[in-house]
């Protein structure tokens, strides 16, 4: 945290804001005081429920309410644990053997293999990174909405309870353990210095809003991403100084995203080369082609969807956080940004009662994100008008709305703070306070929630610090300063999961079984049914078949679907038939995990036909792209593999016999494999690793080959006869030129730091 903190404070020093010893106090404390709970290590911020039985051989735990976030064990953990194993061995986490049947954790953002928050939680064990991540993410979150309040033009005091309702309202707790909330901790920074830019284009700013922006598009969340981006450019074009045009305006604040962008170039290029082929984008673009039925172009489109209007008002509109059932739409996670707690209700009201041009754009931003919560149709669909749109889930954008209520409620609050000055604004807003009062009075009884005392008395201060003539400005503060307290920090402990540290998933006679069959370097595990679902087998160091991931593979999970039934689109928690078929021989499946439905009974199933990872085909054929998914699950030899028609230049119908030989494992690692090779004649050296569009091939030091496609996904190299060493590397395609742009946006950066520091030297010399 305090390595974290001072970069913080260049940041905000070079942004012209200076962090006061007030704030960082508050913004280092607080998130200490919120997780007081799982200080001791003796529970974790986890929902480790049911884990443990998804274990082969694990002991049953019933559910618990928090296994809603399930994906952060299930998702999350596995491929942090990857990219640490890869960091540890000393290489880039390019690819991984044990995720999905093969994988590149540096395409996948989520992964956040080089986010600053998830990379500074790395110099801790695997079992403490998720609490000092949410720590980070508190910390940064609190800081960065104090400096978007005083950049905006609020006081310290209306800024710091605007932090304090930002770093603890549904923004940042809903998604606190997802990279969601990494995103969104670093978005007031990014808003507050394209504010900065937009009115005063200095070269630090120029340079520091670029870094913010390279720091949110790593941390992990494209969705998240593109709407604080959005939110930013809105915010430094409508708050520029009025006598600076608009060219004067756009070109910083379009150097500032490009310095970004090219910063980040060494992740987001490879990772928007791959987007295309992922089964996110080709489920979108197959709903697309399919014929829609004629429906409604007005009105709401989710069931209930009215009552997140009023859920700003009280934080059981819903029902008690994972204690009652949902009674919204969608579940915790997704409604809880529709909550930001009762100071920053009053300093909205505060806002609107006398609207000003600052609030134009974040009060913008709000009105979209609430007709994104109720599923406004008409917007809705504008927003699947873009396929890229279209494959991402609106109620992300809910996070950037929280960004645009911290900065309207810092002006308000601020308002709020000097007492009644403006008699008819103070009307105003003790009308608008009155009636959120009586509507959060009405609220328990319709949605037959409990009545909160604590929430009584939170309204009963709140009205005292908007009222009372006679409270001085330290009095107002203190009380709003109480509500913040018993509004937000026990709302935001309920979202935050408390799973005992002994439910950590560890091994079990079974898994030891496992890894001595099937050896988790040379043999993958599979599933029957739900049995040993894809995240826990590479958490346990097993190599998992299946993907749990929607940017996986879309041809990948084709095959899959085909051979297995295993449909993600269909069923989120997907199942799969591992029977006995060659293409599972194929995919190098030694071990078939089961569990009996009636009597919880684990079991496994040895088979002992299965194919070394690279080995050597015997026949090939060349068949039409759509059939081949049909070829795939009328497969009878694992080694005759499918050619897409026109590879090669080859037509459909050409069958092809290859020379039969050997191949040996000289090195190897993830990513990286040397075999020796020796056949009589030409032969295809056939692996059942996918995404073949980043492996290369290099025999006998010769040139670089790159691969063929074959079932569908996986690659293969030709090879001439005889005796050869083929070296075989992954390279995400898009990483090289990624990696020099960005190279190249570091060097231009620090020029043009150098530059303006030696020209403001001459200039205070010759002053």
């Amino acid at each position: 945290m305090a390595l974290v903190q001072a970069i913080l404070l260049l940041l905000a020093r070079a942004l012209g804001a200076r962090l006061g010893r007030a704030v960082v106090a508050v913004a280092l404390g607080v998130p200490f005081l919120l997780l007081v709970p799982w200080l001791d290590g003796d529970v974790v911020p986890l929902p480790l429920g049911s884990v443990q039985s998804m274990v082969p051989g694990g002991e049953q735990v019933a559910p618990v309410p928090h296994d809603l976030l399930n994906d952060t064990v299930l998702q999350l953990l596995p491929w942090e644990q990857e990219v640490r194993r890869a960091y540890q061995e000393g290489r880039l986490p390019l690819w991984s053997e044990r995720l999905e049947g093969g994988s590149s954790p540096w395409v996948n953002p989520q992964a956040v293999v080089l986010a600053p928050l998830s990379s500074a939680a790395r110099l801790l064990p695997i079992e403490r990174s998720p609490l000092a991540l949410l720590l980070l993410k508190l910390m940064v979150a609190i800081e960065g909405a104090w400096i978007l309040g005083r950049t905006v033009g609020a006081g310290r005091s209306a800024a710091l309870l605007a932090g304090l309702g930002f770093g603890l309202g549904g923004g940042m707790v809903g998604w606190a353990l997802y990279p969601l909330a990494e995103v969104t901790a670093w978005l007031p920074w990014l808003v507050a210095g394209a504010i900065v830019v937009g009115r005063r284009p200095t070269p630090r700013a120029i340079v520091a809003v670029g870094v913010i922006t390279a720091t949110v598009l790593l941390s992990g969340h494209p969705e998240t991403a593109f709407a604080g981006c959005l939110l930013a450019a809105l915010a430094g074009l409508t708050l520029r100084r009025v006598r600076r045009g608009w060219r004067r305006t756009l070109l910083p604040l379009g150097l500032a995203a490009c310095l970004g962008a090219g910063l980040a170039a060494v992740q987001w290029l490879p990772f928007i080369t791959y987007v295309p082929r992922t089964f996110k984008a080709d489920f979108v673009e197959n709903s697309h082609a399919e014929p829609r039925p004629a429906g409604p172009t007005r009105g709401l489109t989710y069931p209930g969807a009215s009552w997140a209007l009023v859920a700003p008002l009280h934080p059981s509109t819903f029902g008690r956080p994972y204690v009652d059932e949902h009674l919204g739409p969608g579940n915790w996670a997704a409604t809880a940004p529709l909550y930001g707690g009762l100071v920053a209700l009053a300093g909205l009201l505060g806002a609107l009662a006398r609207p000003s041009r600052r609030v134009v754009p974040f009060l913008a931003t709000v009105l979209v994100c609430l007709l994104l919560a109720i599923g406004f149709a008409p917007l809705l669909s504008l927003h699947g008008v873009v396929p890229l749109l279209a494959a991402s889930n609106a109620n992300r954008y809910l996070m950037a709305g929280s960004v645009a209520v911290a900065a309207v409620s810092a002006l308000g609050l601020d308002r709020l703070l000097r007492g009644p000055s403006a008699e008819g604004w103070w009307r105003r807003l003790g009308l608008g306070l009155t009636g959120c009062l009586l509507v959060s009075l009405v609220l328990p009884w319709l949605r037959a929630v409990p009545w909160s005392p604590r929430i009584a008395l939170c309204w009963l201060l709140l009205l005292m610090a908007a009222t009372a003539r006679r409270f001085t400005k330290a009095q107002r503060l203190v009380a709003l300063l109480l509500v913040v307290g018993l509004d937000l920090g026990p709302w935001a402990r309920a979202h935050i999961p408390r799973s005992p540290a002994s439910h950590w998933p560890r091994t079990t006679e079974l898994v030891d079984q496992i890894r001595h069959r099937a050896d988790p370097g040379s043999w993958r595990v599979v599933g029957q049914g739900r049995a040993a679902y894809p995240g826990v087998l590479p958490w346990l160091g097993l190599a998992e078949l299946r993907p749990h991931n929607s940017i996986a593979d879309a041809r990948q999970v084709r095959g899959l679907m085909a051979v297995l039934g295993f449909d993600p689109g269909q069923e989120y928690f997907a199942r799969s038939r591992a029977r006995d078929h060659p293409f599972l021989d194929f995919l190098n499946v030694r071990v078939v995990v089961q569990k009996t439905q009636q009597s919880g009974a684990w079991g496994m199933e040895l088979r002992d036909r299965a194919l070394p990872r690279v080995f050597l085909a015997q026949r090939s054929r060349w068949i039409e792209e759509e059939q081949i998914e049909g070829a795939l699950e009328s497969l009878s030899d694992a080694r005759v593999v499918l050619h897409p028609a026109g590879a090669q230049g080859v037509t459909a119908g050409t069958e092809r016999q290859w020379a039969e030989g050997t191949v040996r494992f000289v090195e190897r690692w993830d990513g990286h494999a040397v075999v020796a090779t020796s056949s009589p004649g030409p032969s295809l050296l056939a692996t059942s690793w996918p995404q073949p569009e980043g492996w290369t091939a290099r025999v006998d030091g010769g040139e670089l080959q790159s691969a063929q496609r074959i079932n569908g996904a996986y690659a293969a190299f030709d090879l001439p006869p005889g005796d050869h060493r083929v070296e075989l590397r992954f390279v995400p395609p898009g990483f090289v030129p990624g990696a020099v742009l960005s190279l190249l946006s570091t060097v231009l950066a620090a020029v043009g730091l150098t530059v303006a520091r030696w020209k403001e030297r001459l200039r205070l010399r010759l002053d």
